[in-house]
C-alpha cells in the first residue's frame, strides 16, 4: 500500500492506495477503511456487507461489464450527505423520498452507450426524469434517452462518443454516485 501526505489549506490530507489485483485500485482517506476492504477482498469477512446481494439494485447491475457501480440510498444518513434524494431540493441532489438507489453500467467493448437504472418507490419517477443531465451543451451530445423499465424504475442511456459530453456525463456521474463536486 502507498501512502500520500498533502497539505491543503489548513488540513494535512493522508491518502492510501493500494492495487489488491491487475484490475483494482483502491483509494481511501482512512487507513482502517482500506484495510477492510483489503482484508474482505482476501476473504475475511467482519461484519455486514456495505451493500447486501438483497438490495433491488443488483438486479440492474451488469457485473460482467467493464465498468459498473452500485449506489444504495439511506435515509438513515441523509443529514449527512448533500447528494441524498431525502428531505427535499439540495445543491446536489434530485428530491425523491421513494428513492432506493441507481445502477451504472458501462462496457466500451460491447456499445458505446452507458446506462444508468434508476429504482424508486415514487410513482411519477419516470415523468420526472431523475436521469436527464440537464440542459449544457455538452448533455445535448450525450443524446439521452429514458425508458421506465417496469413501474418505478427508469432507466437512461447516454451515448460516450464524444470527448466533451463524456467528461461532462462523468462529471453528472460522479454527482449521482454521492461524490458531488462543488464548483
Amino acid at each position: 500500500m502507498a501512502v500520500f501526505q498533502e497539505k491543503m489549506e489548513n488540513d494535512l490530507w493522508t491518502t492510501f492506495v493500494a492495487f489488491p489485483n491487475k484490475n483494482i485500485v483502491l483509494v481511501a482517506t482512512k487507513r482502517d477503511y482500506i484495510t477492510e476492504v483489503l482484508n474482505r477482498i482476501q476473504g475475511c469477512r467482519n461484519g455486514q456487507r456495505a451493500l447486501p446481494s438483497n438490495l433491488p439494485e443488483w438486479k440492474y447491475v451488469d457485473t460482467d461489464a467493464r465498468f459498473w457501480g452500485v449506489r444504495h440510498f439511506d435515509k438513515s444518513q441523509a443529514n449527512y450527505d448533500p447528494s441524498s434524494p431525502f428531505g427535499g431540493r439540495s445543491s446536489a441532489n434530485f428530491a425523491d423520498e421513494g428513492a432506493v438507489g441507481l445502477t451504472f453500467n458501462y462496457d466500451p467493448s460491447r456499445r458505446r452507450s452507458a446506462t444508468i437504472t434508476y429504482p424508486s418507490g415514487a410513482k411519477d419517477v419516470a415523468s420526472n426524469n431523475p436521469l436527464s443531465m440537464g440542459s449544457e451543451p455538452s448533455a445535448k451530445d450525450l443524446r439521452f434517452k429514458s425508458r421506465e423499465l417496469e413501474s418505478g424504475v427508469v432507466e437512461g442511456s447516454y451515448n460516450l462518443v464524444y470527448s466533451d459530453a463524456v467528461g461532462y456525463f462523468l462529471f453528472v456521474l460522479e454527482g449521482m454516485l454521492g461524490h458531488a463536486i462543488y464548483i
